[in-house]
């Protein structure tokens, strides 16, 4: 599954009996050679209330801030040739921005789902980077109807907005694969903004006052080391 062309292509090796089986290593070199061409330059989507970018694959549709199940999602991206889908949603929490935490509040989103018929965990929760940023991924399936559901997600945290932000790539089992394709496609051109200088001062100070307040005592008391010596300097001089 490409999702630079939004394009699924399909394999089919086939030999007449058992007697042309060794012919499957003529079947794997054909696999092995297939190489998909860089596609079109993907579009962009932009979302400054919660401080990030993310590019949308060519033929995708991208819409921002949609509501679904009482909540808004900060984006969504589909496939409608497949029925794949991205959803990014975020949240403020207070945060240290360790893998720790993108690994807990993972966790919160799989209890959440844990109660549904036919949960399970294809792949457990791993660590990854996001944008240099620590976050946590896990790919698991249930079923809310006929067919499975699988869904990839990824817990991406972020201390200098205080903020996490959640990507799931999800599709029906039959395309599972390519969901999961798709998802780390965009995780891999997910950007998140910068902090304005003007807005990592107070971040900085209300993080570091502590250490800022003790460098301050530390710097107090050798400037009066200083001047006690300096005063008691010059009055040996005027003596």
């Amino acid at each position: 599954m490409g999702p630079e062309w939004s394009t699924n292509w399909v394999f089919s090796g086939l030999v007449h009996d058992v007697s042309e089986i060794d012919r499957w290593s003529e079947i794997n070199a054909t696999w092995d050679s297939f190489t998909v061409r860089p596609g079109p330059m993907p579009g962009t989507l932009s979302h400054n209330g919660t401080h990030f970018s993310v590019s949308v694959p060519p033929g995708w549709e991208a819409t921002p801030d949609v509501a679904s199940g009482g909540g808004t999602a900060d984006a969504v991206l589909v496939d409608s040739l497949t029925g794949t889908s991205v959803v990014i949603v975020s949240e403020g929490r207070s945060l240290q921005g360790t893998t720790a935490e993108a690994r807990a509040i993972l966790q919160e989103a799989i209890d959440g789902l844990s109660t549904r018929t036919g949960f399970a965990i294809l792949e457990p929760v791993h660590d990854r980077v996001v944008d240099g940023h620590p976050a946590a991924e896990v790919y698991l399936t249930w079923q809310p109807s006929t067919y499975n559901l699988n869904a990839d997600i990824i817990v991406v945290v972020g201390a200098e907005w205080q903020q996490f932000w959640a990507l799931s790539g999800s599709s029906y089992s039959w395309f599972g694969p390519g969901s999961r394709t798709c998802l780390n496609w965009t995780a891999q051109r997910f950007d998140i903004a910068d902090v304005p200088f003007a807005t990592a001062i107070p971040m900085f100070l209300e993080r570091y006052s502590l250490w800022i307040l003790v460098t301050g005592l530390v710097a107090t008391t050798v400037e009066g080391s200083v001047l006690g010596y300096l005063v008691a300097r010059s009055s040996r001089r005027s003596h």
